[in-house]
């Protein structure tokens, strides 16, 4: 895997059609269990390997990238989608077979939503 420098526009453009319906209403109930919150997908997501119609499990208590994993991200409070980072050993962004080195100065304008926890994707052919 190649490793490249990254900024935040090109950050923006890696798989940026992902735009899931959070609404209000996600925060609405305080009784919500914001550690597994389910939404589904109305757009697919290539580098995130999520489809149209996907059910994506969220934790919405993360707000600090803890280790590799798939993370719903905004940058400059821009929504941006799902990334997945890695750590090898420095904090990398993975997509299409590169790896983006995190710069100080990118991860100042990115910010963790959530950590996606499972993918459900239904079985039935249409």
């Amino acid at each position: 895997m190649a490793d490249a420098n990254f900024t935040s526009s090109q950050l923006s453009h890696i798989g940026n059609n992902v735009n899931i319906k959070l609404g209000r209403a996600l925060f609405s109930n305080p009784q919500r269990d914001k550690h597994s919150a389910v939404m589904t997908s109305n757009v697919q997501d290539v580098f995130a390997g999520i489809k149209v119609q996907d059910l994506v499990r969220v934790d919405f208590t993360v707000n600090k990238i803890y280790g590799d994993g798939l993370y719903v991200i905004t940058l400059d409070d821009n929504w941006i989608g799902y990334r997945r980072f890695q750590y090898s050993p420095k904090l990398k962004i993975v997509s299409d077979g590169t790896s983006y080195l995190v710069t100080d100065e990118l991860m100042k304008s990115i910010k963790i939503v959530g950590l996606v926890l499972d993918i459900y994707r239904s079985t039935r052919e249409e």
